[in-house]
């Protein structure tokens, strides 16, 4: 949970683009969580991810938001 937190700290607000989270407490006691919608400007996905399955989805997720797609080749190579 620390990674995800880390994460949310520095993707949150509104300026980075990134999705603001609110934990609160409603009457009876139970959490209920608020998001803040934002809007996504472009996607990059790895093209030599292995398996194809883990960023198969991303591409038809991206084209159903209008979403332009750009795919990512690593130089490593060796």
């Amino acid at each position: 949970m620390k990674l995800n937190s880390q994460l949310e700290s520095q993707l949150g607000g509104d300026e980075s683009g990134g999705e603001s989270i609110d934990h609160s407490k409603n009457g009876n006691g139970k959490e209920t969580t608020q998001r803040k919608e934002t809007t996504i400007k472009v996607m990059f996905i790895a093209s030599d991810c292995n398996p194809r399955l883990l960023t198969n989805h991303l591409e038809s997720l991206a084209y159903s938001k209008n979403v332009p797609v750009v795919f990512v080749k690593d130089k490593k190579r060796g």
